[in-house]
């Protein structure tokens, strides 16, 4: 059986309001305003349940009986912290923290039994796609982005079907066509177009 793990992070407060049953969400008007106040209460708890797996992930079988499990597997810092991080510089104690928390979140799904590690929402960008933390000997790396991309291209097929566009009269070039995005979106529009 296949095993994956998927780094996830809260967006901004209300995910943290959203999932955190504890007396700081009472605070989180507050806490949304100042920084210093999402530091000393809020942080701390958040980095304690991020230090090890957040959720299993179970029941996944394809068409052809293969079963997959999984882990999330958290990263204590919202979007806005990691921008604002990267804003400042891959040199600053921030940025280096975020590093960290993901290299830790590696070392969590190896021990867990994974083999691949999706790097979801900010982490892909804050890593750079995972070439700041990669290390083939401990996990391999994936960010989504192949899957993004497809649904971008299919995206567009079905507007021009809803606005009955013969989008087979157009031309179509996929530059970077020997990627793993370009290779996927270009099967995708030969077989359309």
């Amino acid at each position: 059986m296949s095993k994956f793990a998927f780094i996830v992070h809260p967006l901004g407060i209300q995910d943290i309001v959203n999932n955190e049953k504890s007396i700081v969400r009472y605070f989180i008007p507050a806490i949304s305003k100042s920084e210093f106040l999402y530091d000393r209460l809020v942080f701390p708890k958040i980095e304690d349940k991020c230090s090890k797996k957040v959720a299993d992930i179970t029941g996944i079988v394809s068409k052809t009986g293969q079963t997959l499990e999984g882990i999330f597997v958290g990263i204590p810092y919202t979007a806005k912290q990691i921008k604002k991080a990267m804003e400042n510089g891959n040199k600053n104690s921030e940025f280096e923290k975020i590093m960290n928390s993901c290299r830790l979140k590696m070392d969590i799904a190896k021990a867990e039994g994974c083999n691949i590690l999706g790097l979801g929402a900010y982490s892909s960008v804050v890593t750079k796609g995972g070439k700041l933390i990669e290390n083939s000997e401990i996990i391999r790396l994936t960010t989504g982005n192949t899957n993004t991309t497809l649904d971008a291209v299919l995206a567009a097929y079905i507007g021009a079907k809803k606005l009955e566009t013969n989008y087979e009269d157009y031309p179509c070039t996929v530059i970077g066509g020997t990627g793993s995005i370009g290779e996927l979106c270009s099967l995708l529009l030969a077989e359309k177009m």
